[in-house]
């Protein structure tokens, strides 16, 4: 009879476990699914375009207030009077603002002055006439121009 040796015995049995216990490895874990694009977000729209440069509006005053705008006169201007016109801007942008001052019926010139102005917003600009010997008596106008055109008028007297 055979017999099996103890040693020979444990020894299959050893390895008869081990191959009896050993586990399969686990396949990989499949790669995640790729997310789906995010959904593309829309350009936020465009800046409105700003403003072109204009003009307001026109004050005539014999002073000036503390923030820089013309004490608006009731009435006539008197001879010895500082004229104040201050131009309202709206917009942006760069160009020629003038003030021509006439005197009568027949639109004699009296002064005349432009200012290079560059503004980004709403601005205030002064023009101001005076006569150290006074005013003749009668009907005055300003016109305003914006890079030589009248944008506005305004008439006045001096009594």
């Amino acid at each position: 009879m055979n017999r099996i040796r103890p040693t020979a015995l444990v020894l299959a049995l050893a390895v008869a476990g081990l191959t009896a216990c050993k586990k399969d490895e686990p396949a990989p874990a499949p790669a995640p699914a790729p997310s789906p694009a995010p959904a593309a977000t829309p350009a936020p729209p465009p800046a409105p375009a700003a403003a072109p440069l204009a003009v307001a509006d026109v004050q005539l005053g014999n002073a000036l207030t503390e923030s820089g705008d013309a004490v608006p006169m009731t009435g006539a201007f008197s001879p010895k009077d500082a004229i104040h016109a201050v131009v309202h801007t709206t917009g942006v942008g760069n160009a020629t603002l003038g003030a021509n001052w006439t005197y009568g019926a027949d639109r004699q010139a009296v002064h005349q002055e432009e200012h290079r102005i560059d503004t980004d917003g709403p601005s205030r600009h002064l023009f101001r006439i005076n006569m150290e010997d006074g005013f003749p008596t009668g009907t005055y106008q300003v016109d305003v121009t914006l890079d030589g055109n009248v944008v506005s008028s305004k008439s006045f007297s001096i009594e």
